[in-house]
Formats: structure tokens, sequence, C-alpha cells
């Protein structure tokens, strides 16, 4: 019914697509921004950069500045 509706929403997507974008980052301080759009299943990396930056509040690269930054010993 319209749970299913809710649950595959395309925010929803989005927020696990970006969800995992993310863990991709965080977990490899080396992993090719340009690859993100295309293993998280957005069409376009315009798309990808758009919805990245408004769920974060930064680019993919300033994020994984951010967060490499941080926790370097």
């Amino acid at each position: 019914g319209s749970e299913m509706c809710i649950r595959d929403s395309p925010h929803r997507r989005n927020t696990k697509r970006i969800d995992y974008a993310r863990a991709r980052i965080e977990s490899d301080s080396e992993v090719s921004i340009s690859s993100l759009p295309n293993v998280t299943g957005f069409a376009n990396a315009s798309n990808f950069y758009a919805e990245f930056k408004k769920q974060t509040g930064m680019t993919p690269s300033e994020y994984r500045a951010k967060f490499h930054a941080v926790s370097t010993r």
C-alpha cells in the first residue's frame, strides 16, 4: 500500500545513496570521487554532487578532506 511508496521515495533512495558514498569516502581516503556517482546509482554526476552537497553541506572532495584531516594520526 502507501507504506511502500514512502519507503521507496526518491528522497529516501537518495539519502541511502549519499550515506553509501559517505561510507566509501570515510573508509578509503584514496577513493575516486569521480567514481561515486556511478557506484551509488545516480544517473549523472551533477545530480550526485547536488544531492551530496544538499545532505552534507559540502562537496565530496571537501567532505573527504575534512573527514580524513580529522582522523589522520
